[in-house]
């Protein structure tokens, strides 16, 4: 009997796994965590990682880093802020941080392909798109585009960056596009799957 169940147990494993991972990617996705807790998860670039909150007297500002697949912040204990508050602190500037490099370099390495750059480059907290571009040149990106699998980025960026050459949504936009992401109407698609993220605080 020990042996049956412990057969149907490992024949099982592979899928509880799976189905775990799922869910722990469904619930990024669809109710992003809001109490900057231990234990939550994180999204970045496309993977979800568990939050640990360390509170020590040793730093005198909260930070925050990405470590053995967990997102780790320490924080010092203060009378008139409240934990969450820290936490959250210190991870809106890792995730600031962050997308100023990983969109910085995708706008620089798509710029070569496309052959054309922007006039600068900013990055913003916009809450209702993921980037825009303006006919002066210049190109703006949501920080939380740093949430979404390099992919998905990367379309963004390539989007925006055709905006350089043909400003609005013609048929030639789409055109241009396609010669770059000739999936594009698929990712266009998964985009909107990542909607709740604009709402994400």
């Amino acid at each position: 009997m020990k042996n049956k169940l412990e057969e149907m147990v490992n024949d099982r494993q592979d899928w509880a796994e799976k189905r775990l991972a799922k869910l722990a990617t469904d619930y990024c996705r669809l109710k992003l965590p809001k109490y900057y807790a231990g234990g939550e998860l994180f999204p970045y670039l496309g993977q979800n990682y568990l939050l640990t909150v360390v509170v020590s007297g040793r730093s005198a500002r909260p930070k925050c880093v990405l470590s053995d697949q967990r997102f780790v912040v320490e924080i010092k204990q203060s009378d008139d802020e409240v934990q969450s508050d820290l936490v959250k602190k210190a991870l809106d500037k890792w995730y600031r941080r962050q997308a100023e490099a990983e969109i910085g370099q995708a706008v620089e390495r798509w710029s070569q392909v496309i052959g054309k750059a922007p006039l600068s480059v900013r990055i913003r907290n916009q809450r209702s798109r993921w980037g825009s571009c303006s006919r002066k040149g210049s190109v703006n990106f949501n920080w939380r585009l740093v949430m979404l699998p390099p992919d998905m980025l990367d379309y963004v960026v390539v989007h925006e960056l055709y905006h350089l050459k043909q400003p609005d949504h013609s048929p030639r936009f789409w055109s241009l596009l396609e010669k770059t992401v000739p999936d594009f109407k698929q990712k266009r698609k998964r985009l909107r799957e990542y909607s709740p993220y604009l709402d994400f605080t």
